[in-house]
């Protein structure tokens, strides 16, 4: 067996660079985004907008700890599209699906009513 001598410049193993695979590691759930996401998604039970009203639903119906990492996957997607095409955050994006929550919110609140007897009025 011959000694080989030290190579002049040893192989450099650089990975997935870029933005594209850091973000995509973090929706999957891996890097420093991915904190970051975890504690805007857990931040966002007393926000009074769309992403809280979704949080709160997700946090009745899989708990704490699934609603947090759920929210937290949103998000990185949200910004995953927003930074691929390069856009500005537009929360008019999300109208149409919080009125589909309220309505809906509208209904099982008449349903409860209906079954209890009583009746709602809306306010002028």
């Amino acid at each position: 067996m011959a000694h080989e001598p030290p190579r002049s410049s040893p192989v450099q193993k650089r990975g997935r660079v870029g933005l594209a695979p850091a973000l995509q590691d973090a929706a999957r759930g891996a890097g420093a985004v991915d904190g970051v996401a975890r504690v805007v998604a857990q931040s966002l039970w007393q926000a009074k907008n769309y992403f809280g009203d979704l949080y709160r639903r997700w946090k009745a119906r899989l708990g704490s700890a699934k609603a947090i990492t759920a929210m937290a996957h949103k998000l990185a997607r949200i910004l995953w599209h927003l930074l691929k095409f390069k856009q500005p955050f537009n929360p008019e994006v999300f109208a149409a699906a919080e009125g589909k929550m309220k309505r809906q919110k509208l209904a099982r609140l008449q349903t409860l009513a209906t079954t209890l007897n009583y009746r709602l009025v809306p306010n002028q």
